[in-house]
This record gives structure tokens, sequence and C-alpha cells, in this order.
């Protein structure tokens, strides 16, 4: 089944950029009596994120987990189903036509997550009611897996992702920093659940940074230090769900079983699988960094999967002011850059725009960067405020998430955006610690 490009944009682009997950909660089937993996799960609010915990080494089943998950969510996030639904009918525009579209695609997508991945999510829905009824205030099972599931049905996002390791990196190792840019909504809904979770698996451990109750990856990293991050890169084709998995289902799982940043690329770029939207995947260890750029959909001379490195030809619409050409580096922003893939980054300014302020505010720097002027990176523009995306601004007034990591260490910090519809976000962002414990 397929879906025009036009009623794919209509879905996408209802009134505002659709993002992901979120909410704060309140409601739905968790009841006062213990249950048997209670020691397996807990959920600490740690005043501007919530600390989420998955024990998988208390041997516990992953639909016990997601249940017991579930439960202590309901009863511990004040609002959150309330939240999660106002979220769901935002993106929807309030309209069932949307709505149902949604709902349809995240079912057909659905079949085909991974069994364990599976059970999580029904462990966790089974604290949830069965009726879907727009706007009620209250979070339904298919509207669980529809949200878990937004990144594959509706999205558009403007991330951007930048590396240094080598002699460019003060420590010698990797240093990145990451940009999550997602619709919060009017209320602010997701801020009020930002999370980072820590699944403890033995030695496939790792750890996951978005919100409270979404189980896929848009940002992590394992025990090992192996980290990615995906980023959106639409090329305007046209949107089809049938048979497709979730890319950032895949994604976690890649990364709880990779020893090494190839790894995951090697997964991720399986040309077996099918996905809903073209993307990218930054990937880093403690020794470099590179770009899966998966193209599978979209007009280039060579569209497809591939790996770029530093040093990889990249498309000839590409003048020097744009071209990036800093050794031991590599940076990301929603476009592909290969030769022969697809040509999403020079038409357009909020690509164009933040690449180049990269790679200037990059150099600025020195030839040794530290932690902290990459940081700075992170948060430019031009304004000395959250700015315009489109005027090269990489903090923005779209900002939800700025992550700064070292996979050497797993030292992680973290800027999140608070739930305040006032003022939601500072002149400029401060970052925290994030201890991850495995």
């Amino acid at each position: 089944m397929k879906t025009s490009s036009k009623m794919w944009f209509l879905g996408l682009f209802c009134g505002l950029s659709l993002f992901l997950l979120g909410g704060c909660g309140g409601g739905g089937g968790g009841g006062s009596a213990p249950h048997p993996a209670d020691r397996a799960v807990s959920v600490t609010n740690k005043g501007n994120y919530y600390e989420i915990v998955l024990n998988y080494n208390e041997g516990f089943s992953p639909f016990e987990v997601g249940q017991e998950y579930g439960r202590k969510v309901l009863v511990t996030v004040p609002g959150y189903e309330s939240a999660l639904d106002s979220y769901l009918a935002e993106l929807a525009e309030k309209t069932d036509f949307l709505y149902q579209l949604f709902l349809s695609r995240a079912e057909e997508i659905r079949k085909n997550l991974d069994a364990t991945y599976l059970e999580e999510l029904e462990g966790f829905a089974d604290n949830l009611i069965t009726e879907n009824k727009l706007g009620d205030g209250r979070l339904s099972v298919d509207e669980f897996f529809l949200l878990n599931l937004v990144p594959d049905v509706a999205r558009a996002t403007a991330c951007n992702v930048l590396a240094v390791w080598g002699n460019r990196s003060v420590t010698g190792k990797t240093q990145l920093v990451r940009s999550l840019e997602w619709f919060s909504g009017s209320q602010e809904q997701l801020s009020r659940v930002n999370a980072v979770t820590v699944v403890k698996n033995g030695t496939r451990s790792y750890a996951m940074v978005g919100y409270v109750g979404m189980l896929g990856m848009l940002t992590g990293f394992n025990s090992r230090g192996v980290f990615a991050a995906v980023l959106d890169s639409q090329t305007g084709s046209e949107y089809s769900y049938t048979g497709c998995r979730s890319y950032t289902f895949d994604l976690r799982r890649a990364v709880e079983n990779a020893a090494a940043l190839g790894d995951v690329a090697d997964d991720m770029r399986n040309p077996q699988r099918s996905y809903t939207v073209n993307h990218l995947i930054f990937l880093a260890d403690g020794r470099e960094a590179r770009v899966l750029e998966n193209n599978f959909r979209g007009p280039g001379t060579n569209v497809s999967r591939r790996v770029r490195t530093v040093g990889s030809e990249t498309n000839p619409g590409f003048n020097p002011g744009i071209a990036w050409g800093i050794d031991e580096s590599i940076a990301a922003v929603n476009s592909f850059i290969l030769l022969g893939n697809t040509d999403n980054h020079t038409p357009f300014p909020t690509n164009a725009m933040r690449w180049s302020s990269m790679a200037t505010q990059l150099r600025l720097a020195g030839e040794l960067v530290t932690g902290t002027e990459l940081k700075a990176v992170a948060s430019y523009s031009s304004t000395g405020k959250p700015g315009n995306r489109d005027q090269g601004d990489l903090y923005s007034t779209h900002t939800a998430q700025l992550l700064y990591f070292c996979p050497e260490t797993l030292e992680l910090e973290a800027f999140f955006r608070k739930p305040s519809v006032a003022a939601p976000l500072p002149d400029k962002p401060t970052f925290q610690a994030v201890p991850v414990k495995f």
C-alpha cells in the first residue's frame, strides 16, 4: 500500500514539524499491588530529566519488564497519559483523518518489530486502555505504539552532530556533540518527560537518550563505547510503509550487539530491510566517527546505503564554502553528502547553512579542540539566543536536547529543553553531567 507524496507531507507537516514521543503521565491501569518485577525497573525524577533503569540482569522477561515500566510511569510521572494524548492530537491536527492514517501506518510497521522489543512494548501497553479515541485524555494501546513509531510514521526533524578525534581532540580520543530538534508540543509536553534510559543486560548493556516510554533509539551508546544517533534526510520521494521496519528499533538492536561502530553500520545498511524514511546514522567510538547514509529512495546517480568518512568524495554541488575539508573531524545535518546520493543539501538553506556554521565555528576553535569549545560550537547562534536554522544557527528555537559525549570514557553531559511554555529555552544552553552506570 502506498500514499502519495502529497499525503505524506500532509501527515508530516500538520501545521508544525512532527516529531516523537513524550508526555507526562497519570492514569491507566497501574495498581498499588507489588509486582514481581519491581526490582528490575526504576523511574527517578532527576529534575531536568527522568532516569530510567530496565535491569534484565534480574532475570525477568521483556513483557514483565515492560509491564513494570508502564506501571511505574503511570504512578510516578504526573499527567503522563493526558500529555501524550494531547501531543498525539496536535500531531494529527485534531483531525480523525490523520489520526486514523497514522494508526494504520503504525499497525503495519508494528508487525515487523523484533520479538523482544514487541514484548516489552506490549508489557508497557498492558497498563493502558484499548479504546482509540483522539483527545480523550487517555492513552490507548494503539496510540502508545504510534508514539513509539512516530519516527517511521510521520517525521520532520532538524538535527546536527559533530565529532573530533585524534590530533584534533585535546584528549586524543573522540569527542562529539549532538543536537536533537523536535516539536515538543504547544504546551511543551515532551519537555516534561526527557529521559535517559539505561538497559542493563550483562555485556550487552546500553543507554538511550530520549523520552519516558520511548523504547526505540534516537541517541544511544553501549557499554563498549559505540555511539549512534539518527537524523532524518528527506528526499521528497513517495512514502511507502508496507512491509517496512522501524529504523529506531533496528538501531537499538544493532547498538545492543555491536562491538565496534562498523558492526552498527553493517547491520543498518542491510538492503533486505525496508524503511519508510531516508535517514542518516551518525556513528562514533573512541577512535573515530563516521556517517551511514541510508539513501534508498530519491533522485541521484548512485543512490545507495553507504558509509561516509572524512575523506569520502562528495556531490559536485558543493562549492568550497560548503565542502568540509577539516581533518580528523566529521559532521552531519539532515542531508546526504556522498557522491551519487540525493543532493538534498545544496538547495536547502536549513542544511547548507548549518553545515557551513559548524565548519566555521570548528575552525575558529583552533587545531586542538577541547570539550568546552565543542559545546560552544553546538551552542552557536548568530543572535546570542535561540536562533533560526535557515540562517545557520545551531542552537535554535526548536532545540529539544543537546548532548556532549566521549565514547572512550562514557562521559555524558546534556542540556534538556524545560517544560516552560513562557520561556522554554535560555539564551545559552547549560550542560549538566549525566551519570550512566551499567
